[in-house]
């Protein structure tokens, strides 16, 4: 195949080597788009999205070394000053020539975000302007006129790296290209831009989000985000939600330990810099890059939303074909399912245990990420009647000693007051009837992996793929 090109991952019937869709991020340059520029620097009307570029003297880089950016969306009324603070997810580049290939991409480059809106960028795998991010009080009804940054995740690291020098990979064309791993920077780069926004005079909430990739970052970094809010808002509550950040390690069909194997390269590759609590405590710094590491070490309050049988892991993480067709699954593959899935519950459960101001929503639903879609915000249920975006508003506002306490359901002493784990079980994907309404059809109607580079497998079904 062409170079860049999807690799079929399993072949369950033949069928052609088909292109990759369009919107995918590893492959799609990161040039093109049209129309003037979009939400030019400077403070912006309340609504109206704006991208502040960082300074050069910030160092906070791309990969292709163009600079790092966050948008900015001033909120209105009371509610301007509380703001909601997103760190981007979509992977992660796990060797230098893959990293070349994604600063070909808006995952690796700022050249082109200027060019089109926020949310019609290529390669947003956590994307759109809706869920917790809406600015539509019928989807979003308590966050809805908070102010919102979106920090553009563009270093394929989590936000993580720190290499004073340079390194270079070789892209698909056979290009060897200047490389940047400088993602740490892109933190404290963020909170000068919101300093100058408005975060100053916050006095009430700060809340800092993340998904997938960016869900890992918000385990990772949120002390070191806190520290930074509090110089700059000392009044202001901190909370950090991350969303699908808790990647368990897991034998896979492609080897033992496969994908940690991938964290580690990362980690070191990029001289990733993580906060000291965990660094100076594990013998191999390395694994505080690793979630279930870190977890234990985060001293903020934080509220963890997860899928019991998340479809990004399975493919990625497990490596196994049947994530799209889970009817076909062996019982061996099954078997690795609930694995993966009880390490999840268990990681959640220790966290809930040692600190019960933590709030949490585990659905036995299947998918990934999802708290910036609608789709998700508005229907994510447990029980019939727990809904997500209650569950986390009643979290963010609760202060000491309503963060903590005795709760019971159905009879049961739960975990913390704030913490919510759905049904399960044998075949505990189907326990749940309210699924439907937030998993993506080819879940149910089949879609196949495709290997897109060593770190990015996806569950492609018919629609997925660009129409000749």
């Amino acid at each position: 195949p062409p170079a860049g090109a999807p690799r079929r991952a399993v072949a369950r019937a033949a069928a052609p080597q088909k292109a990759a869709p369009q919107w995918f991020s590893a492959l799609i340059p990161a040039g093109g788009g049209g129309g003037g520029a979009f939400g030019a620097a400077g403070r912006q009307e309340a609504g109206v999205w704006s991208l502040h570029l960082f300074p050069e003297a910030s160092g906070a880089l791309c990969l292709d070394g163009s600079p790092g950016g966050v948008y900015v969306q001033r909120g209105s009324g009371e509610d301007a000053g509380r703001w909601v603070v997103h760190l981007q997810g979509g992977g992660w580049c796990v060797n230098e020539d893959e990293c070349a290939l994604r600063a070909g991409t808006d995952l690796g480059s700022s050249s082109a975000w200027s060019r089109r809106p926020l949310f019609e960028l290529t390669g947003m795998v956590d994307s759109g302007s809706g869920g917790i991010m809406s600015g539509d009080a019928t989807v979003n009804p308590k966050f809805s006129s908070w102010s919102k940054a979106w920090l553009m995740y563009c270093d394929g690291a989590s936000f993580a790296g720190d290499a004073e020098e340079a390194s270079s990979g070789v892209d698909p064309s056979g290009e060897r290209k200047t490389l940047y791993f400088r993602g740490r920077r892109h933190l404290g780069a963020m909170m000068e831009v919101l300093r100058g926004e408005g975060l100053d005079s916050a006095t009430r909430d700060v809340l800092l989000t993340g998904s997938s990739a960016g869900g890992l970052a918000v385990l990772l970094h949120a002390d070191h985000v806190r520290s930074l809010v509090a110089k700059v808002a000392p009044a202001a509550l901190f909370k950090a939600l991350s969303d699908s950040g808790v990647f368990p390690w897991v034998a896979s069909q492609r080897g033992p330990l496969r994908f940690k194997q991938h964290y580690k390269n990362v980690a070191i590759m990029q001289r990733v810099r993580l906060d000291d609590s965990c660094t100076n405590a594990e013998s191999e710094p390395w694994r505080c890059f690793l979630s279930e590491t870190a977890l234990p070490y985060v001293d903020a309050t934080l509220f963890l939303f997860a899928w019991t049988y998340d479809t990004w892991q399975i493919a990625n993480l497990a490596y196994l074909p049947c994530v799209g067709h889970f009817d076909a699954c062996t019982d061996g593959e099954l078997g690795a399912i609930e694995e993966l899935g009880r390490r999840v519950h268990d990681a959640i459960k220790q966290r809930l245990l040692s600190r019960p101001d933590t709030g949490a929503f585990v659905t036995a639903c299947r998918g990934h990420s999802g708290t910036t879609t609608d789709r998700l915000w508005q229907s994510a249920v447990i029980r019939h009647d727990v809904h997500l975006r209650d569950v986390v508003w009643r979290w963010v506002v609760a202060r000491p000693p309503n963060l903590t306490g005795a709760a019971f359901r159905g009879g049961r002493k739960a975990l913390a007051l704030h913490a919510h784990l759905d049904c399960g079980g044998e075949r505990g994907w189907t326990c749940n009837p309210d699924c439907p309404a937030i998993q993506a059809p080819k879940f149910d109607n089949g879609c196949d992996l495709y290997e897109f580079s060593p770190g990015n497998v996806q569950c492609l079904a018919p629609e997925d793929m660009p129409h000749p």
